[in-house]
């Protein structure tokens, strides 16, 4: 685990690299609601990005190889801006599951879907972005602060 210091006073950025073991969305949790205190979410909402990051992790995890050699793992790296809080988690290609056909919009090689981030009760988050590039799968999850205000939807 590291944190940036270079970023200045405001920014925390904090990479895991999260080997083939659910016991570990604990710490995911963790660390999702630490840089969200940080960027002054409320409990309630650090809780809803944690749960949706552990909820993406663990989707990761379904699609992993535990035999693989070398193991394979999920990269997690939460960070805190001034204006919202990302947290994006990367892995193999193959392992992140697939965007919902009611995706409500796409651009090139970036799909923002439904699905991971939303509950019952409404979404947990306020953008779920997907990109493959290069072999790796990355989903990337933005909560926006209050006083920030979100993009407009397409």
């Amino acid at each position: 685990m590291s944190t940036d210091s270079n970023r200045g006073p405001r920014t925390a950025r904090i990479e895991c690299t999260l080997n083939h073991d659910p016991r570990l969305l604990s710490g995911v949790t963790a660390v999702v609601a630490h840089v969200a205190r940080r960027a002054g979410l409320s409990e309630r909402v650090g809780a809803n990005i944690s749960a949706a990051a552990a909820e993406a992790c663990r989707e990761a995890f379904l699609g992993l190889d535990s035999q693989a050699s070398p193991p394979s793992s999920v990269k997690l790296v939460a960070v805190d801006f001034a204006d919202r809080v990302e947290v994006t988690i990367e892995t193999a290609a193959q392992t992140l599951p697939v965007a919902s056909p009611r995706a409500p919009r796409e651009s090139a090689g970036t799909r923002t879907g439904e699905g991971i981030g939303k509950s019952p009760e409404g979404d947990l988050v306020d953008r779920v972005e997907r990109e493959t590039l290069s072999g790796r799968s990355r989903v990337t999850l933005v909560k926006y602060c209050d006083a920030a205000k979100s993009p407009p939807k397409a």
